[in-house]
């Protein structure tokens, strides 16, 4: 039974809270997620993160849950290619800037392997930041130093019982020294 509008005692329409603890999520949970039906909401039974520090950026995968895309992208992108039904994973990441310049976090720097030991890349779909909620980039974010930010980016389409095993992320530039490598092992 669906959750009257308004109504925020069981659901939120917002990502979840994340334990920036250093603790890793059993394998049931990393992809768990929920998707409430005829709502703009998603959740992620994962309650830990995977930490990385880096030169740069102090990162939190802090969840892959799968979810539906009808509940994340731009309704003009659900089609027969991309039926409402269809279900992606989501890589939710909260970020810190630990230097002294601006850093930029692109979504199109992040590859994900699955458990059949391929790579897979973000999705060419866009995430809609208005069902995700305030704060939540879902591309590209320039972050000051000092300050954080939360990114989600949607996985490209993976075959059946593949699940995402380890993400990388590159920031920085090679050119200035600042070039960070994040390798987030689920």
């Amino acid at each position: 039974m669906a959750t009257p509008p308004g109504d925020q005692s069981k659901t939120s329409d917002r990502l979840p809270a994340v334990d920036r603890s250093t603790q890793r999520p059993s394998p049931s949970d990393r992809t768990s997620g929920s998707v409430r039906s005829g709502m703009n909401s998603f959740s992620s039974t994962n309650e830990t993160g995977v930490r990385v520090e880096g030169k740069t950026v102090l990162a939190t995968l802090a969840g892959v849950p799968r979810v539906s895309i009808a509940d994340v992208v731009y309704p003009h992108q659900l089609d027969t290619a991309h039926p409402p039904k269809e279900t992606r994973v989501i890589a939710l990441f909260d970020l810190k800037n630990v230097s002294n310049r601006p850093i930029r976090w692109s979504a199109s720097q992040t590859s994900f392997i699955g458990s059949d030991a391929y790579t897979y890349s973000s999705s060419a779909l866009s995430l809609d930041p208005g069902k995700l909620g305030p704060g939540c980039h879902t591309r590209s974010v320039s972050i000051e130093p000092g300050r954080k930010a939360r990114i989600a980016t949607l996985v490209e389409k993976l075959p059946p019982d593949v699940e995402i095993v380890e993400a990388v992320h590159t920031v920085g530039a090679r050119r200035n020294g600042t070039l960070d490598r994040l390798h987030f092992r689920l």
